[in-house]
């Protein structure tokens, strides 16, 4: 008997499982209301395993178990059950260590297995890799889920055929994955892995021809165990992330982790840890740079924003706001531009001068949040700056946001009186003008944006409305 010490007529829990008190999960209470047999899975942290626990009542002669499966108060009407236990630990283990979609591993078992292969072999050097599609969600917007799951899983299969036994791979979260390979050099470890990504990429063009796919991708060198697998991979992922500050990126495009991404990225915290301060501290300035025609007169303005620390250092847009964007907190930070734009242009109208049309950008962030509206109707409200004075500047990038609210916002905008700035092919293409009279030029450099287009154009087509009437349009350059 694999339990000596149980005895006919104990309590399971108590003779087996050595509990006092019944398994939060006991699947005898399962039982009842007809139902006679019943399964759960528990995991055991003392013993380290996961048990699959089935319990089966083998006789409906006496007195059933209660409505809810409690055991009735006579114990001799108890009916009697089997309970059966199955140690799926490894089952589960299985089941946890591959990523559903691709096959590979998941980022739980890539850290573990990693860590086995780093003190199996603790001379060797490794490079850690972290690569990922950007823009990933502009090629779900096009060409649907579907398709966009095809790819990440043909691009893991091949990559898959070029690593070694003990080089694990793993899809981390999204359309972003990690693989830890032999380091030999510099040279030939980038030869290697352009071409193992290449040839993926080559993989995923012959089922999708007209795809526009960039891949990037981190390279970290560890040496011996000087550090844990999740910080490898941080460095390599920050690697992967100064591939979007380079000119004329290549379609596969990798880079080397260095000493100055870590400078980069305890910039980045020092943005993070002093944002929400400098916003209360008013650390934020807002200057308006004037427009002017080919005369020399005024014609507007646009709102800037710069950061002057406590400390009297100046920050340029350029180096916080893609923090911002990434942490969100890039929504506080353009109401605030807006707040004191409206705020200072009240000052002028109390002081008796007329201001002029002042552009205010906004985020796709802030565009689409829940408050944005609301917020901008409250500006109105208290400030009483006419709409007309102020021109709401839409962002270039789309960023697969859905065309019915793109049309939607504009004409909410346009409704509280508003002139609204957008990009000269987006315009073009809200306002009926010809597909033949878009800068396609510009456009062959995106192919997954004239996609949006037609889109918005098809929209135009299904309800045709007036151009003059929809929006009052500033065409970029005019």
């Amino acid at each position: 008997r694999q339990y000596p010490q149980a005895h006919s007529g104990e309590h399971c829990y108590s003779a087996i499982m050595g509990r006092k008190e019944p398994c939060k999960n006991c699947p005898v209470a399962g039982l009842g209301n007809g139902k006679t047999i019943n399964t759960t899975e528990s995991y055991y942290e003392k013993q380290n395993r996961w048990i699959s626990t089935t319990a089966s009542v083998i006789t409906s002669e006496t007195k059933p178990l209660g409505e809810e499966g409690e055991p009735n108060a006579d114990d001799s009407l108890k009916t009697p059950c089997l309970v059966c236990w199955s140690d799926v630990t490894e089952f589960v283990d299985r089941v946890r260590s591959k990523d559903v979609l691709t096959g590979q591993l998941t980022a739980e078992r890539f850290e573990v297995e990693a860590t086995r292969v780093l003190a199996e072999d603790r001379r060797a050097n490794h490079s850690f890799l972290y690569f990922s599609f950007p823009q990933f969600g502009d090629v779900t917007e096009v060409w649907g889920y579907q398709a966009s799951n095809e790819i990440m899983k043909v691009f893991a299969a091949s990559v898959a055929t070029n690593l070694k036994e003990k080089e694990p791979f793993a899809r981390i979260t999204g359309a972003n994955f990690a693989v830890m390979i032999d380091f030999d050099d510099k040279e030939r470890t980038e030869a290697r892995v352009s071409m193992m990504l290449e040839s993926a990429h080559s993989e995923v063009l012959r089922l999708y021809p007209d795809l526009r796919l960039d891949v990037w991708c981190g390279i970290f060198r560890m040496q011996g165990r000087e550090l844990a697998v999740s910080e490898a991979l941080e460095r390599a992922n920050l690697a992967r992330k100064s591939i979007g500050t380079m000119q004329d990126m290549p379609t596969v495009a990798l880079a080397f982790y260095t000493d100055d991404l870590r400078q980069v990225n305890s910039f980045k915290e020092f943005v993070e840890n002093a944002m929400r301060e400098a916003l209360d501290n008013r650390e934020f300035k807002v200057f308006f740079q004037p427009r002017r025609d080919t005369e020399g007169s005024l014609t507007g303005a646009d709102a800037l924003v710069r950061w002057i620390t406590s400390e009297g250092q100046v920050l340029e847009p350029c180096s916080f706001e893609p923090i911002f964007e990434e942490n969100g907190f890039i929504t506080e930070l353009d109401y605030y531009v807006h707040k004191e734009t409206f705020r200072l242009m009240k000052e002028w109208m109390d002081n008796g001068v007329e201001p002029p049309s002042v552009g205010v950008g906004s985020s796709w962030q802030y565009l689409f949040s829940p408050d944005f509206l609301n917020r901008t109707k409250y500006l109105l409200q208290r400030y009483h700056v006419p709409a007309k004075y102020i021109e709401m500047k839409i962002p270039e990038t789309v960023n697969g946001t859905d065309i019915d609210l793109v049309l939607e916002l504009l004409t909410q905008l346009q409704d509280l009186g508003f002139v609204v700035e957008i990009d000269d092919y987006l315009a073009k293409c809200a306002l009926g003008e010809q597909a033949k009279e878009l800068p396609i030029n510009q456009l062959r450099q995106n192919p997954n944006f004239i996609m949006f287009l037609k889109r918005i154009e098809q929209k135009r087509l299904q309800a045709p409305v007036e151009g003059s009437d929809f929006m009052n349009v500033l065409g970029k350059g005019k």
